[in-house]
């Protein structure tokens, strides 16, 4: 804030320029540009700050989808379209954009695919579309929360934690139906994982 009159937020993303120009344009072309006037600029910010919320619970593969969701819809903003306004973003943004917004929201039970559609301002149909090849939206929540407890059962600092308190720490309402999904998708139960990594 310093030499300024009013008071502003910064959350910086450092991408490698090549990613950065794949997917937000020449840097040069770029510089000294702003998107504050645009209508959709608001939705960079809200997720640059979801994604910075939620960042250190993220696996290296989830913050790279979450940081390219950012960059394809700053891009978007950016860029020079020929489309008219409000275009579809792309389903690969989609994707990485409801990925960024399941890891912040993991902890909420009643996270559903329709809050993430109200939430991202996109169509059911683009939503279902973007998960299509993965599974679908409901198994991307669920996988997103089991990952997180497994990262969690494994962590130092979380083993003195009940594994029922991270699973409801993690959205889970259901201790059956969790441990059932835990096993399904690692192959052993949440206890096992736990003595198997102390």
């Amino acid at each position: 804030m310093a030499g300024t009159l009013s008071h502003y937020e910064e959350i910086r993303l450092a991408v490698p320029l090549e990613i950065f120009e794949a997917r937000v344009g020449r840097i040069n072309a770029l510089a000294g540009r702003s998107i504050r006037a645009q209508a959709r600029s608001a939705e960079v910010g809200a997720r640059l700050r979801s994604v910075a919320g939620s960042i250190a619970w993220m696996s290296e593969s989830e913050a790279s989808t979450a940081i390219d969701g950012v960059l394809h819809l700053l891009g978007y903003l950016v860029g020079d379209r020929t489309t008219e306004a409000g275009a579809d973003v792309s389903p690969a943004a989609i994707e990485a954009l409801t990925r960024a917004h399941i890891a912040r929201r993991l902890h909420d039970p009643k996270l559903s695919p329709g809050d993430i559609q109200v939430a991202l301002g996109v169509s059911r149909s683009s939503l279902y579309r973007a998960f299509a090849e993965s599974g679908g939206i409901a198994a991307a929540i669920r996988d997103t929360r089991l990952d997180l407890v497994k990262r969690r059962l494994e962590a130092s600092r979380d083993s003195q934690l009940k594994i029922a308190t991270i699973a409801y720490a993690c959205g889970f309402t259901d201790i059956p139906t969790f441990n059932r999904g835990f096993r399904e998708r690692f192959g052993l139960s949440p206890r096992a994982l736990r003595a198997a990594s102390s």
